[in-house]
């Protein structure tokens, strides 16, 4: 019995030999940078858009209190004071981009929900090709 030869990424790294994984053949060629679809998996797989919410309504009002608290703390502290202001200021830093991280994603998901209850596509173009 002969073995195949190892399939050769860029610089010749090895990424393994083709042969058959749940009785599907695996696919070395590329189409558009991805893998070629099989035709069992989703065209278009959807995020827990309910988690998602549940987390945000969370995660959102906690970092903005955080972020607030963190400021009058900062604003208050004496420069000989532990933490020194400098720390103070990069934990507000960081309390306020967590803030708008979860501002934003929020913002995505309630579109994502409107689009859904909708009915809408989610933008793809045809054979999932990305967005139109």
């Amino acid at each position: 019995m002969t073995r195949a030869p190892p399939l050769l990424g860029r610089g010749g790294v090895c990424h393994g030999t083709p042969g058959v994984l749940g009785g599907l053949r695996e696919e070395a060629a590329m189409v558009n940078g991805r893998h070629r679809r099989t035709g069992t998996e989703p065209v278009t797989a959807y995020s827990a858009l309910r988690l998602r919410l549940v987390l945000n309504g969370i995660f959102l009002p906690l970092f903005a209190a955080l972020t607030v608290a963190l400021a009058i703390w900062w604003g208050s502290t004496d420069s000989d004071g532990s933490p020194s202001p400098a720390v103070l200021g990069w934990l507000t830093l960081a309390a306020a981009v967590l803030t708008v991280i979860a501002a934003m994603d929020l913002a995505i998901v309630l579109r994502r929900r409107r689009a859904e209850e909708r009915g809408e596509d989610q933008g793809w173009g045809e054979g999932g090709q990305g967005p139109a």
